[in-house]
Formats: C-alpha cells, structure tokens, sequence
C-alpha cells in the first residue's frame, strides 16, 4: 500500500508541474526581483527565515519591521498553500538583520523547481549565508512530540531534485 501511496504521489506530482507564464527564473529575473527588493532593505540581513506551515507568527518578534507583498515583486512566484502569506518581512530579532520570507512554494503547486528555489536564490545574490527553513514534517519516531524542533539532515525526495540547476553566483 505504502509503495502504490508513493507512486500516486509522483504521479499527481509531475501531472500539475505546470509552466506559469513566460518568467524562466534564471540570473536576470534574480537581479530584477533583487532590484526590487532592494529598495527597501538598508542593510544587509545576517539571517535568511524562510517559514513553513503555522509559523508564519515568528514575523510578530521582528522589530522595526518592513513589509512587502510579494505579489509586488517583479517575478516572483506566488503560493498558493493556505497560511502561506506571501510577505516579506524585513527588520530584527535580538540585534540581528532578519528577512523572513513568511510562506514559500511547493512544488505540488504546480510550480517548476526553478520556481520553487528561486527565492533562496534571490537571497543568494543578496548576500545572506545563514538560511532557515522551518517545516511542518511527520516522522515515524514515537518520541517525537507535536512542535518539537527537530534538525533534519536528510530526507527521501521523490520529486526532482532542486539542485540540479545551473548556479547563479
């Protein structure tokens, strides 16, 4: 049963990979959002916050904040996943320079990987080197508790991998 689960899910998953609209996602759509973005971020951010489902809150600890609707951003993509907001919130946490990218993209979306990465490229090519990504994920180990934090260090993926695409840098 598992191994049918998994192959309807491969499945459905490459049925919705749909192109939207004539934006490739390559270097020069970076550098047009980053221009964009640019704008409003006066100082580099020391830490990249990319989150996932229910943590979308983490926003209401950031000072000073700065926000952008991402529907404003020359070619950037948009999710459609429920508690996704589709913010960006510039500002900080304890002294640190903090972008927090509140929602991100899903491939089951219907989005090409080139889509689904290219915010983190866009923050690439701004700079920033600490990156978290949050994440609601099950696991099959009894001792985990619902709203531990847990460091994932790898995962099976059986969709294709975003990594394999051409680097920006």
């Amino acid at each position: 049963m598992r191994k049918f689960l998994a192959a309807l899910f491969i499945l459905f998953a490459l049925l919705v990979n749909i192109s939207f609209a004539s934006v490739k996602y390559d270097y020069n759509d970076a550098q047009e959002s980053l221009k964009y973005l640019s704008q409003f971020i006066k100082v580099s951010p020391d830490i990249a916050i990319i989150t996932g489902s229910g943590l979308g809150s983490v926003a209401d600890v950031i000072e000073n904040k700065i926000i952008i609707d991402t529907q404003n951003i020359p070619n950037w993509p948009q999710s459609t996943a429920p508690g996704h907001e589709g913010k960006i919130i510039l500002g900080q946490i304890s002294g640190k320079n903090i972008i927090l990218l509140q929602g991100r993209l899903h491939y089951y979306e219907g989005h090409s990987m080139k889509a689904v990465i290219f915010p983190t490229r866009v923050l690439k090519l701004m700079g920033v080197k600490n990156l978290i990504i949050t994440n609601a994920a099950g696991a099959i180990n009894k001792n985990f508790k619902v709203g531990d934090i847990i460091a994932i260090r790898d995962h099976i993926n059986f969709l294709p991998n975003p990594l394999m695409t051409k680097d920006l840098t």
